[in-house]
């Protein structure tokens, strides 16, 4: 019964430890509840919502008891000093409804459900929208690094930017190892090493970073430069069946042309993305805009 509070009110709570923990900075607000969700009040089961959550949570808490196990072994082992462990998601909490068992209850081996929309707007408190998107519910991951004999301030918080590219920048730099420049017509990933990062250090970061989800439609984009990232609205709009109004996807009408709208913000004091200065910046829009069409051209060789 732990998740019978509801996703309103733990979307509250999560933001006010988050902030006391150094996790989010205070001046970043709460995003609202997305617009596909029920409030809590309208539900009416709420039993199997909550063992829904529950489920998770003891899926989460196997993950970390495993996590120290694997930490426990490497001290065993007498390695645990010079071994540099990576953990973090691949992406934002899904909002996906994936369940292919709707007759077993969540919980036994045989059970494939999911925590769908509402629980997962809870997952990504306090940004907006999930897995798939390139607002900051989709794309911002915290990386944690385990490294004793390197990351001297254990437990620290950083937010240098990072990226998942930089990941096999950081091991062929640790191992000493020169990454290809090409191999068989692909291009190298483009990251920088997080090395200094775990020193302690002041990392020269990327100049701009880009995010593109579904090529083919180009619906979902996004470019962070400095303080600033521009990014796709969200009119792509699949069929959700909390809202059954909402035309299945076979049946939605024309988009707009993708490469007429953008929602801009600044980061460092709206990183939860609820104030679009896209109409006060135009200019800033323009140059961004075209930055990720030059990008968008160079992937595509």
């Amino acid at each position: 019964g732990k998740f019978k509070a509801g996703w309103d009110r733990l979307r509250e709570q999560r933001l006010e430890r988050m902030v006391e923990m150094g996790l989010i900075d205070e001046r970043w607000a709460l995003s609202a509840r997305d617009p596909d969700s029920l409030s809590w009040e309208e539900i009416e089961d709420r039993d199997a919502w909550d063992l829904k959550m529950a489920v998770y949570a003891a899926m989460i808490d196997r993950v970390d008891q495993n996590v120290g196990r694997l930490q426990a072994k490497l001290r065993e082992l007498g390695i645990e000093e010079n071994t540099l462990v990576l953990f973090l998601s691949d992406n934002g909490a899904s909002d996906e409804d994936r369940t292919s068992t709707p007759d077993i209850p969540p919980g036994p081996v045989a059970s494939y459900r999911t925590v769908d929309l509402p629980w997962a707007n809870l997952s990504n408190t306090p940004f907006r929208k999930f897995k798939r998107w390139n607002h900051e519910g989709g794309i911002s991951t915290p990386l944690i690094a385990h490294w004793p004999r390197v990351i001297q301030n254990g437990g620290e918080i950083t937010h240098q930017i990072g990226h998942l590219i930089d990941v096999m920048a950081t091991c062929a730099d640790i191992a000493g190892a020169e990454y290809p420049s090409s191999d068989k017509g692909v291009l190298p990933l483009e990251g920088k090493s997080l090395l200094p990062v775990f020193r302690g250090e002041y990392r020269e970061g990327h100049m701009a970073l880009y995010w593109n989800q579904y090529s083919e439609t180009a619906l979902w984009r996004a470019v962070r430069m400095g303080k600033w990232k521009l990014v796709s609205p969200d009119y792509w709009r699949d069929y959700n069946p909390w809202r059954p109004d909402r035309e299945a996807r076979s049946e939605q009408k024309a988009r707009p042309n993708p490469n007429s709208l953008w929602e801009l913000y600044d980061m460092e004091v709206d990183r939860t993305e609820v104030n679009d200065l896209a109409d006060q910046y135009p200019d800033l829009v323009k140059e961004m805009a075209e930055m990720y069409d030059a990008w968008e051209r160079h992937c595509a060789g």
